[in-house]
């Protein structure tokens, strides 16, 4: 279960890095405690199955619990998996945060999330230049592929996820990312 803290921008900026998961949204910081095995194992599929992909492409990057300043240091998130452009790559300074959201973002669903959160979340990605927002629900072995808020692809067993007009050419089995490995 994550808790949440009122503190300064300036305060969030000071904390050590201790291996803690935080988010900061103007006045409250949430700590996430460390992902169980099976979240991690979802992560580290679509991290490894993109960048296998995106080797030699030039196209960009793919992080995993990357934090991103959305709204300046007033609006922190890190989504569980992320891809950033080859040219967002390149204009991010080495000792500063990435602005704006990334091209992808990519949520995995713990028993713990409220779908308030989430949800909002999801809009304030596209608010600060999402391209696109995959949400995973490894109970249903779902994923929620949106486009925007309110244009979203429901996928499961048996169907393939893509995102064409970021990686074109690749895809891969729904069922590819939440099996066991």
């Amino acid at each position: 279960m994550s808790t949440k803290t009122l503190m300064s921008v300036e305060e969030f900026q000071q904390l050590p890095d201790d291996g803690n998961r935080y988010e900061y949204n103007r006045g409250v910081l949430t700590t996430m405690p460390s992902p169980k095995h099976g979240h991690d194992r979802i992560a580290r599929a679509i991290s490894f199955d993109l960048s296998k992909f995106l080797e030699g492409k030039n196209l960009g990057c793919v992080y995993v619990e990357k934090s991103y300043e959305l709204d300046g240091p007033q609006l922190t998130q890190r989504p569980d998996v992320s891809f950033l452009r080859a040219d967002r790559v390149k204009n991010t300074p080495a000792d500063s945060y990435v602005q704006g959201s990334p091209d992808l973002a990519v949520e995995i669903i713990s028993p713990s999330n409220h779908p308030d959160y989430v949800d909002e979340k999801l809009k304030e990605y596209f608010a600060y230049g999402a391209h696109a927002v995959w949400v995973l629900y490894p109970k249903s072995r779902r994923v929620y592929r949106y486009r925007s808020p309110r244009d979203v692809q429901i996928l499961g067993e048996g169907e393939t996820l893509s995102e064409p007009d970021l990686f074109p050419g690749w895809e891969i089995a729904v069922s590819t990312i939440f099996e066991q490995r």
